[in-house]
């Protein structure tokens, strides 16, 4: 540990902007952790009178401490030789002098750099995503001159644990029944740090012999933690067929493993516990939020108990449907509604079920994927007459389950927002010629998230669901980034000949007014051969000027040849 001006020359050199190999040193001064920083990318100033002045932030993607967070704060670059660091949080509130710490003057090729580090608890910033501290240089050059930079925390990848127990072989059991056995639960290839691992005998928790090492921290990329935690029990307890379940808690989810001296009672709880988030077609249509909790493979549905929570605890009002399946299993679906603008806000809610199969109650945590807009979608105005009573699939009442890969992404996942692209196709010739039905095709290309919904409008008035199929969301071949869709509406030939119109409305909330339309009718197919009209136009008039040039060359000949045969004449 060197004095406080040894740690100050460290910052002396220099490192190019955004490289975190050459880092820079900090040492709080009252501790013995060594903290490297790299430069951000966010050096504001080109002038070489005044500061230029970065972010530093961690070159590890998770600080050792996880009940601090240290970031730091360089200028760089000026003359004379005299700084002031302040630090405010995003509120613009101030950070106390006795949290951060500026380090002395360092002369380079004739310019000077400072530098200021500040260490703050992680309860008190960076709840939020987009949470940062302001960094306030102050450099007394042609007056009083302030620099600010903002300084972010590194972002930390999150990945889920993956849960082993290890149970006592049975050639190590010494058949008396007060010798000790242990079972270990370990919890490997997760971050973040933080995690919770704890033990349950049938649905019981146990306190005492359980034992947890410290997270350990596995240098792979990303970095990730390992943790494991040992329950000490004896043989007899072992060998009662009593179910032991290993419970982890990591990043608001719930993970377990259940283990037993019975073979049968290894194997973990066959049910499974699925949440699917609001679609954009219930939002827009109905100006509520729909949460659906679906629990699969119940053997019986008698004590089971599904409920939807607020991030407050505040429990909703929840609706549940059953189903019975052919393989003598049951499904069953919670539902409750809430205000679009609560789901909008990202506000998370909680679905917990508890029956009797289960060692204790489940509980999966949802929200609105980050990265959507956060406006409230709004029907447009002009298609206010033409969805009254729409209704679609997703927000029909009833216990018609959802299938399984209607689920949405993880709500930690950022959701890219492009808006679709929106083509209708007319019925073929061949089609209409034999004067059956027709089909009129909607294609929807191009957008992302996948969640989209299309309606067909005849004259204005909407098209039976029963008319209509439109396909699932599929990624494009040519960009998996983006998805398309297609609808083909099926109508009759005497009512597309009377020039009946069909309009294919596209809802998306990537759009500007979260909603778009193509409309088609019979004289839409002379606008779609307009392209090989111009080609015919263009050919015609390419004939005309060859044969007019040919005239124009044989006639030039013939009165070339006239005249050189009279001046051939008249010299003879």
């Amino acid at each position: 540990m060197g004095s406080q001006e040894e740690r100050g020359k460290r910052l002396g050199g220099t490192s190019p902007v955004g490289q975190c190999p050459q880092t820079r040193g900090f040492n709080r001064g009252h501790g013995s952790r060594i903290l490297a920083f790299c430069i951000g990318t966010t050096g504001l100033s080109a002038s070489e009178s005044h500061p230029k002045v970065f972010p530093l932030v961690s070159c590890v993607s998770s600080p050792s401490d996880e009940n601090t967070v240290a970031l730091g704060c360089l200028a760089q670059d000026f003359v004379p030789n005299s700084v002031s660091f302040s630090w405010k949080f995003k509120n613009n509130s101030t950070v106390s002098s006795e949290k951060f710490w500026t380090f002395p003057e360092v002369l380079r090729d004739g310019l000077w750099s400072a530098s200021s580090q500040v260490v703050l608890p992680s309860s008190s910033i960076f709840q939020e995503p987009d949470d940062y501290l302001v960094c306030e240089v102050q450099h007394p050059k042609g007056g009083k001159t302030v620099k600010t930079v903002r300084v972010t925390a590194a972002k930390v990848e999150v990945l889920p644990p993956v849960v082993s127990v290890f149970v006592p072989p049975r050639n190590s059991l010494s058949g008396n029944g007060n010798s000790k056995s242990s079972l270990i639960c370990q919890a490997t290839d997760f971050s973040p740090k933080q995690i919770s691992l704890s033990w349950f005998r049938d649905g019981r928790r146990m306190v005492t012999g359980v034992s947890e090492g410290q997270v350990e921290t596995v240098q792979s990329s990303p970095v990730t933690f390992r943790a494991y935690s040992v329950l000490t029990i004896t043989e007899s307890d072992w060998l009662s067929q009593s179910v032991y379940t290993c419970q982890v808690e990591h990043n608001k989810e719930t993970f377990q493993k259940n283990a037993s001296s019975s073979c049968d009672a290894t194997q973990t709880s066959p049910i499974g516990v699925f949440t699917i988030p609001a679609s954009f077609a219930d939002i827009f249509l109905t100006k509520s939020a729909k949460l659906s909790c679906l629990v699969t493979n119940l053997a019986s549905y008698d004590g089971l108990n599904i409920s939807w929570s607020r991030q407050n605890g505040k429990a909703l009002e929840t609706h549940t449907y059953f189903e019975r399946h052919l393989n003598d299993t049951f499904s069953a679906r919670g539902e409750a509604s809430v205000c679009s603008e609560d789901w909008e806000s990202g506000e998370e809610f909680t679905c917990t079920v508890a029956h009797l199969d289960l060692p204790f109650p489940e509980k999966h945590t949802i929200s609105k994927p980050k990265g959507r807009p956060d406006s409230a979608p709004a029907l447009h105005p002009g298609l206010s007459r033409g969805f009254q009573g729409l209704r679609t699939a997703e927000s029909s009442p009833g216990p018609a389950l959802p299938s399984l890969t209607t689920a949405t992404p993880s709500p930690t996942t950022d959701v890219t927002m492009k808006p679709p692209s929106v083509y209708v196709l007319p019925p073929t010739r061949e089609q209409l010629s034999l004067r059956e039905s027709a089909s009129v095709t909607c294609l929807v290309k191009g957008f992302a998230p996948a969640d989209v919904f299309v309606q067909w409008l005849q004259k204005g008035e909407p098209v039976t669901k029963s008319k209509y199929v439109t396909s699932s969301p599929a990624p494009e071949p040519q960009d998996p980034s983006v998805y398309f869709v297609h609808s083909i509406l099926t109508v009759t030939e005497e009512d597309w000949s009377k020039g009946e119109t069909y309009t294919c409305v596209v809802g998306h909330e990537a759009l500007p007014h979260m909603v778009t339309e193509r409309t088609v009718d019979k004289s839409t197919e002379g606008e779609v051969s307009a392209e090989e009209e111009g080609f015919e136009n263009l050919n015609t008039m390419a004939s005309t000027f060859i044969v007019l040039f040919l005239l124009s060359l044989f006639y030039s000949t013939t009165v070339t040849l006239f005249k050189v045969g009279r001046l051939a004449l008249g010299r003879a």
